[in-house]
């Protein structure tokens, strides 16, 4: 699974149309979910010298997102698994 399924409502394509947003929430978190799947992967196949490097990296790129935020996706990966 690389992310849930999101449906966006007028209003949010409205806003991203008329670059009120550069990146609208829902693709935010969609691409932030596949990343945190990618984490995971990278994680598991790497040894652990290794772990600091890749979880700083993934973590930089996931700054705008809380560690709850990131918990949360990385339960909800691993229930769809």
């Amino acid at each position: 699974m690389r992310a849930n399924k999101v449906y966006a409502d007028t209003y949010f394509i409205d806003d991203w149309l008329k670059d009120e947003k550069l990146i609208p929430n829902w693709a935010s978190r969609a691409a932030a979910s596949w990343l945190v799947e990618l984490w995971l992967s990278e994680r598991d196949n790497c040894d652990s010298t290794s772990l600091l490097k890749v979880d700083e990296k993934y973590t930089r790129l996931l700054r705008d997102f809380s560690v709850s935020d990131i918990i949360a996706m990385r339960n909800e990966l691993s229930r769809a698994n």
